[in-house]
């Protein structure tokens, strides 16, 4: 219920700061919608991917020691995908772009 309201929130947040027409548009967005205001806002998303890793074989293992060995390796590639050191090149990207609104594909 909780990530209900969030959602709800972000989504009218969202549609309030794009219907105000009073954000600027940076050179890293994405190409500008013809609108019949002069003002634009600037928008960033990304897809993080956060694991990085392929559960096919976790998700197609047909007995229990080839489940066990594919969550090994599949928390390995998470452990070897250096997920803080990912976030933090995002943040940089966010840090120089300054987007009013910022979309995450996949962050968990």
């Amino acid at each position: 219920m909780k990530q209900r309201l969030t959602l709800c929130i972000g989504i009218a947040l969202a549609m309030a700061i794009l219907s105000s027409g009073w954000i600027t548009r940076d050179a890293h967005a994405a190409p500008q919608v013809p609108s019949t205001s002069d003002h634009t806002v600037t928008i960033m998303s990304q897809n993080m991917f956060g694991e990085g890793a392929d559960f096919t074989p976790a998700l197609t293992a047909t007995s229990l020691p080839a489940l066990e060995a594919a969550v090994g390796t599949i928390y390995q590639q998470v452990q070897a995908s250096n997920i803080p050191e990912r976030a933090a090149a995002v943040a940089d990207e966010i840090g120089e772009a300054q987007p009013a609104l910022v979309g995450l594909q996949e962050p968990t």
